[in-house]
């Protein structure tokens, strides 16, 4: 047993948290990832899969009460998470060869990573995700690695990185998700927002800066990750992933579907992440709302799927894979400027030519 004069007053293990009210009762909180055989991925899908809804998960299990605020912000996804879950969720096949997207969002201490592969038939496949918490971004970047099967775990990638081997042990203990010997016939291509480019401060770089890189996307492209930058709107965003929610020509399902082990994207995906609550002068916020838990797997799948598809070519998309769904949402923009491809596309550079006023 631990000995609580050598342990944080606070979180005294992983699970358990630990204040004093202001009459000095002592309170012990007890979460389910106190035990070590519920902090699998795995667990997780089926804990979720018991409830009726996220939001009846997140009150019994997370004891998150403010779970109930907010509209949420991709309905099709709520509705279809409680009348027929596996509209949307589906078990996804790794593919062994071709092309591989990574989006990354790199929130402070929480990032995230998400594994797309998009189909012959034009489906965005949300392979994987990886939201680890308390992590730096050197180790980040080799836990991504590690679980593409790019790199290995040998004590010299990994003798300092003990948050890393902590987070890969929890997701996927003792194998990768790809392998090294199928790199040969993998294409990675990375996409991430501009803030990957921002210089760090004193205090935010201090524990990082360990080979004088300057930002996020500096460190990555010195592991051998290069980013391509997509530099738009959050509402462009967010308007290619509704769209793509809509059904296919062929009856085959929507054109996004994502795989159950993608817990916190799922969450987010089915009434986590809500709509905004406005101001006086905009009461009617159209905009998604913040959110600690469920934002940075959103902007990474949103970063990856405006690196996929371009805004101006949704309608095309429609056209040729998906049913006809009426009219077109009436709140319309300008479509982004021309990309750059991902093959030309650099770390210092936007994804897109130019930024859109329109969006």
């Amino acid at each position: 047993m631990a000995d609580l004069k050598q342990v944080d007053s606070e979180n005294l293990m992983e699970g358990v948290r630990r204040w004093y009210t202001k009459k000095g009762w002592c309170v012990f909180e007890i979460h389910y990832r106190s035990d070590p055989e519920k902090r699998s991925q795995e667990w997780l899908a089926k804990a979720v899969d018991s409830m009726p809804d996220l939001m009846s998960f997140n009150r019994e299990f997370e004891v998150d009460w403010s779970s109930t605020s907010g509209l949420p912000f991709y309905p099709e996804f709520y509705r279809q998470y409680a009348a027929n879950r596996s509209h949307f969720i589906r078990p996804q096949t790794l593919p062994e060869a071709g092309i591989v997207y990574r989006g990354f969002d790199y929130g402070f201490r929480k990032p995230a990573c998400i594994w797309i592969h998009q189909s012959s038939d034009g489906r965005i496949r949300v392979l994987r995700e990886f939201a680890p918490e308390n992590i730096d971004v050197y180790e980040f970047r080799e836990a991504v690695r590690f679980l593409s099967g790019q790199i290995k775990l040998d004590n010299k990638t990994f003798s300092n990185k003990h948050r890393a081997l902590e987070w890969i042990e929890r997701v996927l203990p003792g194998t990768t998700w790809w392998t090294p010997e199928q790199q040969g016939n993998i294409t990675w291509i990375n996409f991430s927002g501009p803030e990957a480019n921002k210089i760090w401060t004193a205090s935010a770089g201090s524990d990082n800066g360990r080979n004088n890189e300057q930002t996020d996307a500096e460190v990555f492209d010195a592991g051998g990750v290069p980013l391509s930058i997509v530099n738009q709107r959050v509402a462009a965003g967010t308007y290619i992933i509704r769209m793509m929610m809509k059904d296919g020509k062929d009856g085959s399902g929507p054109m996004l579907v994502v795989d159950p082990q993608c817990v916190t994207l799922i969450g987010g995906l089915a009434g986590g992440l809500t709509f905004g609550k406005g101001t006086r002068a905009q009461p009617l916020d159209d905009d998604v709302a913040p959110s600690v838990t469920y934002s940075h797997t959103h902007d990474g799948l949103r970063y990856a799927v405006s690196g996929i598809v371009n805004v101006a070519d949704v309608k095309q998309i429609l056209n040729q894979h998906m049913k006809p769904q009426g009219e077109m949402p009436r709140r319309q923009r300008v479509a982004e400027p021309p990309r750059r491809g991902p093959e030309t596309a650099k770390p210092d550079q936007g994804f897109y030519a130019s930024i859109d006023e329109g969006w």
